[in-house]
C-alpha cells in the first residue's frame, strides 16, 4: 500500500529532541501516536496536544521542542498553584486507569469466536480507544510534569538536606508497590517449592493466568509458555539462599514504606511543597501502573488479535507491522490487501506526525525522511541522575531487544535506553542499572528501588557511548560512571 503524498521539507525547520530510545513496533507505537491526539489530552484536564513527532523503526522517539516548552510553560505559570493542578490532572489520569479497567472486566469471558461481526468491529474501536485514553500521561506526567515539579521540589528540599535529589527519591516511594515487584515474588515462591520437592504444575498454571502480560510489551509479543517459566524457575531453584531471599522480597515493601516514612518525618514544608510532593508520590504509582495495565490488556485481547490476523487473512506475527487504526478500516473495507504495505514495512519504516495528521512512511520515500540524529554530537561524559544509592563494578551489557535477555549474565551492568517490563529477566540477575532516559519517577528508577540495584538515569547516551564487556565503575553517591 503506497504512503500518501507528504511534504518532507518542513522536517528540517523544526527542532526536534530525542525523548527516548525503545524497541518498537508499529503495533505498539500506533497507539501512541494517535493517543497524543489533542482530545485525550483533555479527557485528563489538559487543552494540549502534540504537534509534531517522528518515529524511527530503529527506536527512536523525537518531539518537537516547542510542544514540549509549550507544555513546561503551561505548568511554571502555575506557580504555587502547581500542586493542586497537578493534583486535578493526576486524578484525572486514574479515572481513565479505572475505565480501563472496567473494560478489562466486561470482555474478561468475551468468547470472540462467538459473537457478531458488528459487535467484533465496536469491541476492537472501544479497545483502541482504551488505550489512546491512557497515551497522554506517558508525554505530559513523565517528560513534562515530573521535570518541573522535580526541579520545584528538589530546590525546596535543598533547605533541609545536602542531597536533596536522594531525600527526594525517598519522600516519593510509593505507597503501593508494582506488580512486577509481586510477580517476582511469586517466582520466588514457586522456586522454593520446586527446591523442596513439591509439585508447582499448578502453581505456573495460575502464575501465568495472573501474571502472563508481563511478556507483552507490544500486544503482538510472544506469550510466557508453561515450558519458559518452569525453565526460569528452575534456575531459581538452584540458589542456596532462596529461602532467605524469599523472605527479603515479602519484606521489601515494608522496608520502603519505612524509609519513607522516615524521610517525610525529616521535612516541613510549606503546604504547596508538600502537596505536590504527594501527588508526584501518587504518579509514581500511577505511571508504572499504567504500563502494567496497558500489557495486562494486550494479554486479555489477545484473542481480539488472533481473530483480527485471520479476519484480514493475514500471519498473526504480520500484525507487528499494522497500526491499530489501519485494523479498523481493514475490518470495515475488506477488499484492500495489506501484503505489499507489510513486506516494504519489514524493511523499516517513520511514523511522521503533524498536527493531527500522521503517516508512516516506508519503502523509498524514507530516504526523503531527514534524520535529526545526523547532525548531533554525542558528549562522551557520562552523567545523568542517581535514583537508587550503591556501588557497583561490573562488565557492560547492553538491552535494546527481547532478544538481547537471552545472554543476560548474573553480575553484568544493565544498560538500555529506559527499563521495560519485560526486562524483569535482565533486572533480577544485574548488579546495577544505567539508563539513557528516565526520572525520579520513572519505571526504571521505581524498579531499582524495590530490586535494589544501584541505578543512574537520564545519562542521554550511555548505550551509544558504553560497548558490551566493558568494565564500569558506578558511585551513585558521587554520580559517577567511570570506564576501565
Amino acid at each position: 500500500m503506497a504512503a500518501k503524498t507528504v511534504e518532507y521539507s518542513w522536517i528540517k525547520n523544526v527542532k526536534w529532541v530525542k525523548v527516548k530510545e525503545r524497541d518498537i513496533d508499529i503495533a505498539l507505537e500506533s497507539f501512541y501516536t494517535k493517543g497524543y491526539e489533542k482530545k485525550y489530552f483533555k479527557k485528563i484536564g489538559i487543552n494540549f496536544g502534540i504537534s509534531n513527532q517522528l518515529v524511527f523503526s530503529d527506536g527512536r522517539i523525537y518531539f518537537d521542542q516547542q510542544d514540549i516548552d509549550s507544555t513546561t510553560h503551561l505548568l511554571l505559570e502555575k506557580k504555587d498553584k502547581l500542586s493542586k493542578y497537578a493534583l486535578k490532572v493526576t486524578n484525572h489520569c486514574v479515572k481513565q486507569l479505572k475505565k480501563c479497567e472496567q473494560f478489562l472486566k466486561k470482555h474478561k469471558k468475551t468468547n470472540f469466536s462467538k459473537i457478531s461481526d458488528g459487535s467484533f468491529k465496536k469491541i476492537c474501536s472501544e479497545f483502541i480507544e482504551v488505550i489512546y485514553s491512557l497515551i497522554p500521561q506517558a508525554f505530559f506526567v513523565s517528560e513534562i510534569l515530573e521535570k518541573v515539579a522535580s526541579e520545584k521540589i528538589i530546590a525546596s528540599l535543598k533547605n533541609h538536606t545536602s542531597d536533596p535529589v536522594s531525600l527526594y527519591t525517598k519522600l516519593v516511594i510509593p505507597t503501593q508497590p508494582s506488580r512486577l515487584s509481586r510477580e517476582y515474588v511469586e517466582r520466588l515462591a514457586l522456586a522454593l517449592k520446586l527446591q523442596q520437592k513439591n509439585s508447582i504444575d499448578h502453581g505456573i498454571k495460575k502464575y501465568l493466568n495472573k501474571f502472563g502480560w508481563v511478556a507483552l510489551y507490544s500486544p503482538i509479543d510472544d506469550l510466557y509458555t508453561k515450558e519458559k517459566i518452569l525453565t526460569e524457575i528452575k534456575k531459581l531453584s538452584e540458589k542456596s539462599n532462596l529461602a532467605d531471599e524469599l523472605k527479603q522480597a515479602k519484606r521489601k515493601e515494608i522496608e520502603l514504606k519505612k524509609i519513607a516514612a522516615q524521610a517525610w518525618r525529616t521535612v516541613k514544608l510549606p503546604a504547596h511543597d508538600h502537596l505536590l510532593i504527594k501527588v508526584m508520590q501518587k504518579n509514581a504509582w500511577v505511571r508504572t501502573y499504567r504500563r502494567e495495565l496497558i500489557s495486562e490488556i494486550f494479554f486479555q485481547m489477545r484473542p481480539m488479535y488472533i481473530k483480527c490476523a485471520r479476519k484480514l487473512n493475514l500471519k498473526f506475527s504480520d500484525l507487528r507491522q499494522v497500526a491499530c487504526w489501519e485494523i479498523i478500516e481493514q475490518l470495515n473495507n475488506p477488499e484492500k490487501n495489506f501484503d505489499n504495505m507489510i513486506e516494504e514495512r519489514k524493511s523499516g519504516y517513520v511514523f511522521l506526525q503533524q498536527k493531527n495528521e500522521v503517516q508512516i512512511i516506508s519503502g523509498e520515500s524514507i530516504s526523503k525522511i531527514f534524520d535529526p540524529e545526523k547532525n548531533s554530537t554525542i558528549n562522551a561524559e557520562l552523567k545523568g541522575l542517581p535514583v537508587y544509592h550503591g556501588q557497583a563494578v561490573g562488565p557492560v551489557k547492553i538491552i535494546h531487544k527481547k532478544e538481547d535477555l537471552a545472554s543476560f549474565k548474573k553480575g553484568e551492568v544493565l544498560v538500555a535506553p529506559t527499563v521495560g517490563t519485560w526486562m524483569m529477566p535482565a533486572v533480577e540477575k544485574c548488579i546495577a542499572i544505567i539508563t539513557d532516559a528516565g526520572g525520579v519517577l520513572s519505571h526504571t528508577a521505581i524498579v531499582a528501588r524495590e530490586f535494589k540495584k544501584p541505578c543512574i538515569v537520564a545519562t542521554k547516551h550511555a548505550t551509544k557511548i558504553l560497548k558490551n564487556g566493558q568494565i564500569v565503575t558506578i558511585d551513585t553517591q558521587l554520580n559517577l560512571i567511570k570506564l576501565k
